[in-house]
């Protein structure tokens, strides 16, 4: 009776436990843009705020108008209007707190080379030295702490290019640099988490093909090395960006004309694991912006073809824990943001494992029989526990 009394303790012990954890890595929605649904706008974060500008919305009467978000107020503002034509499929990237955006398609069918810098300090626009390199849009950025780089892409006519640019902002120039190993590709998009640079996605023409593979780039080498592919279908037009100490990678469109929702995390041992689906239908041509450990993904195309103005959070704390799937009928895997000491009991309370998670890693849990299981992760002052039910 006493060692019953001392399970059932336990019990109700961990399932206090799992009313006061709050886990920040669903869909949550936020106000939309208050302008028309666009799709394959770029976007970018200084300061703490998003914005978002350029884009489609069946036609380009909005394009210029750019939008700046508080996560404070969940409230979005005018800001200053793009100066350049008008366009879609632009890339942008953030260096020394200003933005940069370069090329894209305009509204006059034309391939664009033009650069344009701007500072939220003065709210102002600056036209910079064109891009060196032929005139693209659909091509991928990221940047370091002190460089930008953009690479591949589509051209006036139709063909893709596999060529891949530095940019330098003290002295405005570029440098070309090791070409992707992919080849000739368009719509891959890239990201960085802690100077550390990724790219990946993307389809090829003639035939018409849909990439799954991934790779780092080491700045100081100028070398391209593969890392696992993406766990998803071979896609296109995906949204990407980090949180924080990941980069999240999901949506966009596959060869059958599929409009994916299913999202993963990249964490920098270069591991990938599933994130609960996107809430809705289908996305593609979606931006994306970061703010402290939060991703945001806004605008784009949804699967019933009609272009969003929708914004949604997608957020990681410092102390993230969460098992994906969850329920499971197979395997599932836990995943856990800091180094922890982790014991599985079953509904009765006794202990069925032990094991240790490193931090931002993902464990392959041990196939349990059918039933409910809870989790504790203990690391000095910090203790999380989380249900896991197995059908």
């Amino acid at each position: 009776l006493k060692r019953l009394f001392s399970m059932k303790l336990i019990t109700v012990s961990l399932l206090l436990l799992l009313d006061c954890l709050v886990v920040g890595q669903y869909w949550e929605p936020l106000s939309s843009l208050p302008a028309a649904g666009r799709d394959d706008a770029v976007s970018f974060s200084i300061d703490g705020y998003g914005y978002v500008v350029t884009g489609n919305q069946n036609g380009f009467s909005e394009s210029n108008r750019m939008f700046k978000y508080s996560p404070t107020t969940n409230l979005w503002e005018e800001s200053q209007i793009f100066p350049g034509e008008s366009r879609q499929y632009s890339g942008s990237f953030v260096l020394n707190g200003r933005a940069y955006v370069i090329g894209g398609y305009s509204s006059s069918n034309q391939a664009l080379k033009d650069v344009w810098k701007f500072d939220p300090k003065f709210n102002t626009w600056t036209q910079l030295n064109d891009f060196p390199g032929e005139a693209r849009w659909s091509f991928f950025t990221f940047s370091t702490e002190e460089f930008g780089f953009i690479g591949t892409g589509a051209t006036i006519g139709g063909p893709t290019v596999s060529d891949c640019w530095k940019y330098f902002p003290e002295i405005d120039s570029w440098q070309q640099i090791s070409s992707y190993p992919e080849g000739a590709i368009r719509e891959v998009h890239g990201l960085s988490i802690n100077n550390e640079c990724f790219a990946g996605t993307g389809m090829k023409l003639n035939p018409l093909t849909f990439s799954n593979k991934f790779y780092h780039y080491d700045v100081l080498l100028d070398n391209w090395s593969p890392i696992d592919d993406f766990p998803g279908d071979s896609r296109a037009y995906v949204g990407m960006i980090n949180a924080g100490k990941y980069g999240i990678v999901g949506g966009g469109w596959g060869e059958q004309n599929q409009f994916y929702k299913d999202f993963y995390l990249l964490n920098l041992n270069k591991e990938w694991v599933e994130l609960p689906p996107f809430s809705m239908q289908g996305w593609r041509g979606m931006t994306a912006f970061s703010i402290g450990n939060t991703a945001y993904f806004a605008t784009g195309l949804y699967e019933n073809l009609s272009r969003t103005s929708d914004l949604y959070r997608l957020s990681f704390s410092s102390e993230e824990v969460f098992i994906f799937p969850n329920p499971s009928d197979e395997t599932s895997s836990l995943f856990s943001s800091f180094f922890a000491e982790v014991e599985i009991f079953d509904a009765m309370g006794k202990k069925v494992d032990q094991f240790e998670i490193s931090e931002g890693s993902f464990y392959p849990l041990p196939k349990q029989a059918s039933g409910v299981y809870f989790i504790q992760l203990s690391q000095a002052q910090i203790k999380k526990g989380i249900k896991w039910v197995v059908r």
